[in-house]
């Protein structure tokens, strides 16, 4: 049986996993389509901040 995602994602490993590996794209996608006025780092915190609180629903 395969094990939905959702079960997983708020475990501190799994989500500190996903932030590695997507953080710096996420990043650097912002910073690409609005520059740094935009504040990319934030935003993309943001976003993974978002995540875990959607996911622990």
């Amino acid at each position: 049986m395969q094990k939905d995602l959702n079960d997983d994602i708020c475990e501190e490993l799994v989500f500190k996993r996903i932030y590695d590996k997507y953080s710096k794209t996420l990043h650097d996608f912002l910073y690409y389509k609005y520059g740094e006025q935009y504040n990319p780092n934030d935003k993309a915190q943001d976003a993974f901040i978002k995540l875990g609180i959607i996911v622990k629903r």
